[in-house]
């Protein structure tokens, strides 16, 4: 089953933007960068709660979240 561009998948997302989220937090997290939920929530404007509910829904048990000065996703 495809979806085209204009199903919503979460909240006021559509696929291509659950696609791009997903593509850029691995690629980001890929080549060394630091990435936080909050970075990724202000590029893509949606919520912190809603970015960490899309992360885990694509990378599941993949992905792991640490808070603090050191924190960030980790990606596996």
């Amino acid at each position: 089953m495809s979806m085209n561009n204009n199903t919503v998948v979460s909240g006021n997302l559509n696929t291509d933007q659950y696609k791009s989220i997903c593509v850029d937090a691995e690629n980001r997290f890929n080549s060394g960068e630091k990435v936080t939920v909050l970075s990724l929530s202000k590029q893509f404007g949606v919520t912190t709660n809603e970015m960490r509910k899309i992360l885990v829904d694509h990378f599941g048990s993949r992905i792991t979240f640490t808070r603090g000065r050191n924190g960030g996703i980790r990606i596996v």
